[in-house]
Parts: structure tokens; C-alpha cells; sequence
């Protein structure tokens, strides 16, 4: 089930240890452990991106079927907690 209205954050590298040739990014709700967003091939050197699939890079399928971002979509009154 894709959200139509969301909207993947942007990304920034930091601190990519020498000879790193690529990098993977998950997004993972930590409150019920679902994969929002998996994205590798990140080229190390690829700095900082926003909102967009960077080039040579591929989205796998996340916990809800999709190759994409799909945002959490908790109740209004709910904080949740993501990491990647």
C-alpha cells in the first residue's frame, strides 16, 4: 500500500570510511520494526541527497510490498521513532 502524499527525507553521508565503494540505506520504524524504505548502491561519495532515488542507486521492496518510500501512517495522537 503506497501513501501517495509521502515524502522520503533526504539523506546525508558522513564519516564513509576510505575504500567504501557503496552504501545502503534502510528506513526502519523502530516502534514496530517495518521497513518504510530500503534503498542501495548508494555511491559513497553521493553526499547529501534530498527527497530523490540517487543515481546508479535501487530500491528494494519494503515490509509493506513496495519499491519505495512509504511513510509511516500512525494514529494522529501517536509519536513514532525512525532510524536508518
Amino acid at each position: 500500500m503506497t501513501v501517495p502524499t509521502a515524502t522520503p527525507p533526504g539523506s546525508r553521508s558522513r564519516s564513509v570510511p576510505a575504500g567504501t565503494a557503496e552504501l545502503a540505506l534502510p528506513m526502519v520504524d523502530l516502534n514496530d520494526q517495518k521497513v518504510h524504505w530500503l534503498q542501495v548502491g548508494l555511491p559513497a561519495a553521493a553526499g547529501t541527497k534530498a527527497h530523490t532515488l540517487t543515481p546508479g542507486a535501487q530500491e528494494l521492496l519494503n515490509d509493506l510490498g513496495d519499491a519505495t518510500y512509504d511513510g509511516p501512517c500512525p494514529p494522529a495522537t501517536a509519536t513514532r521513532t525512525s532510524t536508518s
